[in-house]
């Protein structure tokens, strides 16, 4: 049970990852991007979702009850919602750190995600940070 509990975190992050980042290519949040380049970004985006998929379920049988080994509803909820946590924080962060030097200063009445159109995470809430702190 503790294997499949680690597989299903994985494959729950490493989707979530690909996920932010199909969102993050359709949407034009290139500040969100791993990659400078947006056709490679959401490609990177769909196959780290599909290959999470198919990793998961065709490297062993996963069709387990919760009686025998599997996991149930309630600790795959849990696991997954914590996987969805941590790639959305790493998101921020990775992205924050690979973009830092193409990342511009965003300009003072752009707040919020639309931020992340020209900007990094970790830019636009130094941003928000400088201009609470004038005011």
């Amino acid at each position: 049970m503790i294997l499949f509990a680690l597989h299903y975190s994985i494959f729950s992050f490493v989707a979530c990852c690909g996920g932010l980042q199909i969102a993050a290519w359709y949407n034009h949040l290139d500040g969100l991007l791993f990659v400078t380049n947006r056709l490679i970004g959401g490609l990177l985006g769909v196959a780290l979702a599909v290959g999470a998929f198919l990793w998961f379920f065709l490297s062993r049988e996963r069709n387990v009850p919760d009686t025998e080994d599997g996991l149930g509803g309630s600790l795959m909820f849990a696991l997954f919602l914590a996987a969805a946590a941590f790639a959305t924080v790493f998101t921020l962060g990775f992205s924050s750190l690979v973009n830092s030097m193409r990342s511009h200063q965003p300009p003072d009445d752009v707040d919020g995600v639309e931020a992340l159109r020209t900007t990094t995470f970790g830019t636009a809430l130094r941003a928000s940070f400088r201009r609470d702190n004038r005011s």
